[in-house]
């Protein structure tokens, strides 16, 4: 009795396992298609900062990342960073808790783009993406990012 019960609870635990959704794709006459998530568009992919408000960022590589598990992680000039993603959908993204190591900058200017850069990101709430270009804005902040093509 004992191995046919355990042999009942294995058949019906592969039943749930197996089990995939799909979604229609009514733009190709109803096919049934897999769709990707939106965080697929720039999820695990490492962005370099190029510009904070309409201003040529030179400085330090500033990295933003986003990964499968809702966080956000990257590098600001001195410190790395992190955040959890509390929304992500079509366009939508909004932070929460971010935090960062505290490791002293060299200079006052490296301080400063840190700064404002950590206080941009804070605002986000809009994500835009075409192509190797990620712009990341919202509160009046605008973030502009670049993504190395693969060779």
């Amino acid at each position: 009795m004992r191995k046919l019960n355990i042999l009942l609870l294995s058949v019906l635990s592969l039943g749930f396992i197996s089990c995939a959704s799909t979604s229609v794709d009514n733009s190709n006459n109803g096919s049934y298609k897999p769709r990707p998530a939106v965080k697929d568009v720039v999820m695990a992919e490492k962005w370099y900062l190029t510009k904070i408000n309409n201003s040529s960022y030179q400085g330090p590589r500033v990295t933003f990342k986003i990964s499968d598990q809702n966080r956000i992680s990257g590098f600001s000039g001195c410190n790395r960073y992190f955040a959890s993603v509390s929304q992500f959908s079509a366009n939508v993204i909004k932070l929460d808790s971010i935090g960062s190591t505290k490791k002293a900058c060299a200079d006052g200017v490296s301080n400063r783009l840190e700064r404002d850069y950590l206080n941009a990101l804070g605002g986000v709430s809009r994500y835009q993406r075409s192509g190797n270009r990620l712009v990341l804005d919202g509160n009046g902040s605008t973030l502009v990012f670049f993504k190395k093509s693969a060779r």
